[in-house]
């Protein structure tokens, strides 16, 4: 569907929308109709997923729906109870427990309350103290066996001030669910009479396990999620071994005149606002991680049938998005991916998420959410269960907090009636700090705002920084640098301390000490030796492989003398590997140990044409992700690096610096360098001590 146009696309999301609101017959085979409730009664797929997590970790409060509404006005606490106490005996989910028997669940359905008892605890004139309550309350564990798993109270602040809270275990209700419950409570609060409900939840979990929907629709997510890659988001600490859900929540409201920019983006784009909010989301995603495959979790309603949208229950399906963002698109384009994505996903929403994963076989990680670790939603305006009426006076929602989360990371955005999008994020404390959370929202908001200003903008081309936050990291972060003279070659820096500390100690390895003065003699008379032999000079790749000491020293330094540039050369490195990177770099020679003890001339280093935008090394990379890339690296740039370096720490003859890089690694060239170029001391680390605490240790206690 990636090609189609702005009016298929919108054709497409109308036919989804008129499917959503008159379901297409049922057939036969898929009639749902009341089941006898003797002996045990199933459970739906959803449902057993949750009971299975809740046998893992029965104290968890990970799957408890808290909420709470703040009511300002005269309350009838009576006509309140017998509203709870009709919408009870109504829905069937709110009366259910859950036992088992030899390993497998079943649900029991108990007998409608007489009276729903509405506890009432009278905190005073004291609404700081609600937070805390409310929170307890959140936070109270469900017992599924023994049932209760909805409760609901009051807290009275004054004769006219209260605060209605209600907690519900997730296996026998949903976000849609909250929204029923509350609209019929306010109904019968004000003595209306509700129709009869045909079917309850256990009857669609009977039909559940016999519809043939399940078979096609698995095919779909097989085909769909086949070589799904983990989501690697940059974490502020290890991911443990285990979870323990430990989370947190914030909100943040953006704008109402981007809020309706976005909207009428989606509009004219004939793509629905949850794959315009999506499409911004992947670039904030794609931008932390460096990914282009991306997948993330979305809460659908799982109501494909009309029989099912009044019913209090869980029917919700948890669907993976999954996304490419291949190809560097605009943002228009992605979108339209984003379009595609959600479209599909909601045509096979039908197969619990429980049993793709089963299908899916992924390797079981009791660190990770299987198949995806962060979630995105979207809550359209007049979807929102927030806000109700009892009796002419208004429910206000209180902002919910939480101490636990069920993924790494899980964006809720809610549309309100004003225009302004809402911003939800509950994350795992065990890895993300808020402040982190908070810069996400922040770029979710600034992506938003540089898509609706210009559509056509490519992924490549969004930044995640405003002008303010550029401007400081340019200017204020960052010290104004060393100055570095026209023309200044490595080599000038290093010949300029040989010439005024010849007698200083300049390298030290093991029992082996060397004077500046030393040093530069015999880095030139290997200079020499290059230059006439070899006939190195600007451009030309020389490779070095030797173990460390003060023999790697003096090599790098005469091919820096001679004009040329150093390759480094790892001798633990497979042959194979060094014998690719000295044909790869067109490297003339190859320094050894043997090329050391070659005889040369005092005469000083060699005169060279080497220019600053000459190459001074070559380094490689690993090559985990292919074959090893080499980098090249000017004289202009080491030497403002080393210079910059010198300046920043502070370097100074009277310093003792450890040469603990690997010389394949390009950290070494300031351990080296920098120090060289500060005319301070050199102590390199025999490899034997990298690997071992105690002798690197004792090393750096001895060299001061």
């Amino acid at each position: 569907m990636s090609d189609q146009t702005v009016e298929e696309k919108r054709r497409a999301l109308i036919e989804l929308r008129l499917r959503r609101a008159k379901p297409e017959p049922a057939t036969a085979a898929e009639a749902l109709t009341r089941v006898s409730r003797d002996g045990r009664l199933p459970l739906s797929f959803q449902q057993e997923g949750l009971w299975f997590l809740h046998q893992l970790n029965p104290g968890s409060t990970v799957y408890t729906i808290p909420f709470a509404w703040r009511l300002r006005g005269s309350l009838d606490v009576e006509a309140l109870e017998r509203a709870l106490t009709t919408v009870v005996g109504r829905h069937e989910a709110l009366r259910t427990r859950f036992d088992s028997a030899d390993g497998r669940p079943f649900q029991v359905i108990d007998p409608p309350p007489k009276r729903f008892a509405l506890p009432v605890v009278d905190l005073g004139e004291r609404p700081d103290a609600v937070a805390e309550y409310v929170q307890a309350e959140a936070d109270r564990p469900f017992d599924l066996v023994a049932g209760g798993l909805f409760r609901a109270g009051l807290i009275r602040l004054g004769d006219r001030d209260h605060v209605l809270t209600m907690a519900v275990h997730h296996i026998i209700a949903d976000g849609w669910s909250i929204g029923i419950l509350t609209r019929e409570l306010a109904a019968l609060y004000d003595g209306a009479t509700l129709p009869a409900l045909a079917i309850q939840p256990v009857d669609v979990a009977a039909w559940q396990r016999t519809s043939p929907r399940q078979g096609e629709q698995l095919a779909y997510w097989r085909e769909r999620l086949d070589g799904l890659p983990e989501l690697e988001l940059p974490a502020d600490r290890p991911r443990p071994a285990t979870r323990t859900w430990s989370g947190a929540s914030l909100q943040a409201d953006i704008d109402a005149e981007l809020g309706g920019a976005a909207a009428d983006l989606a509009r004219a784009e004939g793509v629905s606002f949850l794959a315009v909010l999506q499409a911004a989301f992947l670039v904030v995603l794609a931008r932390y991680t460096g990914q282009e495959d991306l997948a993330v979790g979305s809460v659908f309603g799982g109501r494909t049938r009309s029989e099912v949208e009044p019913l209090v229950g869980y029917f919700a399906s948890t669907l993976v998005l999954r996304t490419s963002l291949a190809g560097d698109p605009d943002f228009r384009a992605l979108a339209g991916r984003c379009h595609d994505t959600v479209l599909g996903a909601s045509a096979h929403q039908d197969v619990p998420f429980s049993l793709v994963v089963d299908a899916l076989k992924p390797e079981r990680d009791p660190s990770r959410n299987p198949l995806f670790q962060v979630s995105f939603s979207f809550q359209p305006a007049g979807w929102s269960t927030g806000q109700f009426v009892l009796g002419g006076v208004p429910a206000e929602p209180l902002p919910g907090t939480t101490s636990q989360s069920r993924f790494d990371v899980a964006v809720a955005v809610s549309q309100l009636p004003d225009r302004r999008l809402r911003v939800s994020v509950e994350y795992s404390t065990e890895l993300f700090d808020q402040s982190r959370m908070r810069r996400l929202v922040e770029h979710l908001e600034l992506v938003l705002r540089q898509a609706v200003g210009d559509p056509g903008r490519r992924l490549s081309e969004f930044r995640l920084l405003s002008d303010e936050q550029a401007l400081r990291m340019v200017e204020d972060w960052n010290p104004v640098p060393a100055p570095v003279a026209d023309g200044s070659l490595l080599r000038d820096l290093i010949l300029e301390q040989i010439g005024s500390r010849p007698e200083a100690p300049a390298v030290r390895f093991g029992d082996s000490e060397i004077s500046y003065g030393e040093l530069g003699r015999r880095a030139c008379r290997l200079a020499w030796v290059l230059r006439r032999e070899w006939g190195v000079d600007a451009e030309s790749v020389v490779g070095i492989r030797l173990e460390r000491g003060i023999d790697l020293i003096v090599a790098q330094l005469a091919v820096t003398f001679a004009g040329g540039a150093w390759l480094p050369l790892d001798p633990s490195h497979p042959v194979e590997r060094l014998r690719y990177q000295v044909e790869d770099a067109g490297a003339v020679t190859v320094i050894t140990e043997s090329d050391l003890l070659a005889s040369g001339t005092d005469d000083g280093p060699p005169p060279v044409r080497t220019r600053p935008d000459n190459l001074a090394y070559l380094i490689y990379t690993s090559g985990s992700t292919g074959r090893p890339k080499g980098v090249l690296v000017t004289h202009r740039n080491v030497t403002d690096f080393v210079v910059s370096a010198r300046e920043l720490f502070g370097l100074t003859p009277a310093d003792r610096v450890l040469q603990f890089a690997n010389p394949t690694f390009d950290v070494s060239v300031f351990d080296t360098f920098a120090t060289l170029a500060s005319g301070a001391l050199l102590v390199c680390a025999p490899r034997e001590h990298l690997h071992d605490p105690e002798q690197l240790t004792a090393l750096m206690a001895r060299e001061r």
